[in-house]
């Protein structure tokens, strides 16, 4: 089971002198960062679509290893509600090769579910979908069933209050020592493919929703 611990953005002024030394110029903070942390977010994209050359400054700075999950445009995901995502998805795919994530604040509604199918039956197979339902009406089965006909998507938690974090943080510890001791030379993993439990705030959560569990991650800022 791999865990990789990140945040939304790696740029902040107020991240002095925590994690920046001083005097470190603005543009070497994400080499900083990624000294530190194994993996982000990068969410200025759901505002404005980074130019191609700004994918590939990010691509050359970040070392091996670390993983920049991309949130997608908002023209996509909210004003066009995923339907005829084709041109988006071009767009998308001549940035960045990794993980994508996906984001819904709206209350579950059936009359998405028909752009949810479309979306991701045309996703390339070689872009990892993280879906942030920020709602949880959005978790039920007939999203986790969805999620799951896809290989590589994954159902993102995020804005859990402290106490939950707290609660998640032992969870993933455990997960991560059972699979470590039910290793076997022909077991990589012994992580089952879907998480649904309750943390101490009373609400269902599911960490993560893959084909490739041993590669899934739970993201908080």
């Amino acid at each position: 089971m791999v865990i990789r611990i990140g945040t939304s953005g790696w740029s902040y002024d107020h991240w002095h002198p925590e994690l920046y030394p001083p005097g470190l110029p603005v543009r070497d903070r994400l080499a900083r960062y990624a000294a530190a942390f194994g993996a982000a977010e990068l969410n200025s994209s759901f505002y404005r679509w980074p130019r191609p050359a700004a994918f590939r400054s990010w691509r050359d700075r970040l070392p091996e290893g670390c993983q920049l999950s991309v949130k997608a445009p908002r023209g996509l995901t909210h004003a066009r509600k995923l339907y005829a995502p084709e041109a988006w998805l071009q767009c998308i795919a001549a940035g960045w090769r990794g993980r994508y994530c996906w984001s819904s604040c709206r209350p579950r509604c059936r009359g998405m579910m028909p752009g949810w199918c479309i979306f991701l039956r045309l996703v390339p197979g070689w872009m990892r979908v993280a879906v942030e339902f920020r709602h949880r009406s959005w978790h039920c089965e007939e999203i986790f069933a969805l999620l799951d006909a896809r290989p590589g998507s994954s159902l993102v938690l995020g804005f859990l209050p402290g106490a939950d974090l707290t609660w998640w943080a032992d969870r993933i510890r455990e997960w991560d020592l059972a699979a470590t001791t039910c290793s076997s030379p022909s077991t990589t993993t012994a992580t089952p493919t879907r998480y649904a439990t309750c943390g101490p705030s009373g609400c269902c959560l599911c960490p993560a929703v893959s084909a490739h569990p041993a590669t899934s991650a739970v993201n908080s800022s």
